[in-house]
């Protein structure tokens, strides 16, 4: 039998051979869960005629963004100037300031390292930035069926502030876990 390969990233791992990272974290699960929901997924199908990773992906953002508190930004996963991938960006102070930034997507929750290794594995390129989407960008998204994805987010997910404060509580077992000392 082949020995199968994975690649354990800050908050999600790749799996040699699969398309789908498996979140280490359970607010990544839920919000992975959401959107392969069969309902979810076929909405945005429908009506961009696309899925998470190939026009949805700005969709479902504006949604996270309207769902979350204040302070999440819409940013793009930018390779060769051209922004390919669409996520939101949670910074540290919305969190805790011990902790990095993290991105969400479809695919759950991230790391900016884990979120490029991702797409350089997704999009078979070598490099890739997170940075700020313009407002113009928005001008591609359907407002509607991102309002509506928002609605179907606080309906599974809940209070977005209580999703945070668990994803906070998640995020921050992990770092402490990776900064205890390594006596016995």
């Amino acid at each position: 039998m082949p020995r199968t390969t994975a690649r354990q990233g800050d908050y999600q791992m790749l799996v040699e051979g699969t398309s789908t990272p498996v979140n280490l974290i359970p607010c990544g699960t839920q919000l992975q869960n959401f959107c392969n929901e069969k309902s979810v997924y076929k909405q945005i199908f429908n009506v961009r005629g696309c899925g998470w990773l190939d026009g949805g992906c700005l969709t479902l953002a504006l949604a996270l963004r309207f769902w979350l508190p204040v302070g999440t930004t819409v940013c793009a996963v930018v390779t060769g100037g051209i922004a390919d991938h669409a996520v939101i960006r949670i910074p540290s102070a919305l969190t805790h300031a011990s902790l990095r930034d993290v991105f969400l997507d479809a695919d759950g929750v991230a790391s900016e390292a884990d979120m490029l290794r991702k797409f350089k594995s997704y999009a078979q390129k070598d490099r890739g930035i997170l940075r700020g989407l313009e407002s113009r960008d928005e001008l591609y998204v359907n407002v509607a069926v991102a309002q509506t994805l928002e609605c179907r987010l606080k309906v599974a997910l809940g209070d977005s502030r209580v999703w945070l404060q668990a994803l906070t509580d998640q995020l921050r077992r992990v770092y402490e876990c990776r900064h205890l000392p390594n006596k016995i």
